[in-house]
């Protein structure tokens, strides 16, 4: 790998009053160049992407919750039963489906 500019001349040209950044791009510098704005528009479509999807996942459960489509609240009625039956000594009844009902 050709790096065309030391630290030596970065000074010098530092000193001289020119500003290093005013100078032209090598040939590696420039495709490194590239490359961070093809991944840097890549990552910025894949965030908004992930946005809208999120989005719209989020107003669709909202819109079946409301309308009576999906349980309310997931897992949580199934272990707040599973520890219930727990606090009350049952342990033995624990996968008994009609206890469990």
């Amino acid at each position: 790998m050709d790096m065309s500019t030391t630290a030596a001349e970065i000074e010098a040209t530092a000193e001289a009053g020119v500003n290093f950044v005013d100078r032209p791009l090598s040939a590696v510098e420039a495709r490194i160049a590239r490359a961070s704005r093809a991944v840097l528009l890549a990552l910025a479509v894949a965030v908004g992407l992930a946005v809208i999807v999120a989005a719209g996942l989020g107003s669709a459960s909202a819109d079946s919750a409301s309308s009576g489509g999906s349980r309310l609240g997931g897992d949580f009625p199934a272990f707040y039963a599973a520890g219930s039956i727990v606090r009350s000594g049952d342990i033995d009844t624990l996968y008994d489906p009609a206890r469990q009902l």
